[in-house]
């Protein structure tokens, strides 16, 4: 029970944050009171929002970085918005469609930084996790060499030959 407490906390400050990042972006460095308060009556009238909250869903933390992304391209910081796009394309998938839009815009250095973000990211993922000890890339690996096997059964030869060569050394 604690844990989920806690998880709706981090949400809840995910979502503020965020929040927080789409009011300086409409209104400016000062908004004015009545601007924030509509704004966060409206962002936090979004259903999907509502749910992901409820839900202890991740795309608090993919709308957190997409948000953080699109201030820092605002205020020129093209480092930090790499990093927080590439972080956010780790995080869930969809927001990919913004890096080619990155690079259309001219924010090449931000482009690259998230492309990079993406490969250290996965990279270390892969170092930490490992691929090969994935129960579902192992069933996809098995299933490849049986259908492998039944098209050329000269590769099933082969791969029998450099097993027994691998064990011998």
């Amino acid at each position: 029970m604690q844990a989920w407490r806690l998880l709706l906390v981090l949400n809840l400050a995910l979502a503020a944050t965020a929040c927080g990042l789409w009011i300086r972006l409409a209104c400016g460095p000062r908004p004015a009171g009545v601007a924030v308060l509509l704004i966060a009556c409206v962002w936090m009238n979004y259903l999907p929002l509502l749910e992901a909250l409820a839900g202890r869903e991740i795309e608090l933390l993919e709308l957190a970085l997409v948000s953080l992304s699109v201030w820092a391209l605002r205020r020129e910081r093209q480092l930090l918005a790499g990093v927080s796009l590439g972080a956010a394309v780790m995080t869930k998938f969809l927001p990919v469609i913004l890096v080619p839009y990155v690079f259309l815009k001219g924010f090449r250095r931000a482009g690259w930084t998230a492309v990079g973000t993406v490969l250290v990211l996965a990279g270390l993922t892969h170092w930490l996790l490992g691929i090969s000890r994935n129960m579902y890339f192992r069933k996809v690996k098995r299933n490849l060499e049986r259908l492998t096997d039944a098209v050329d059964p000269a590769a099933r030869g082969a791969r029998t030959l450099a097993v027994r060569r691998e064990m011998k050394d």
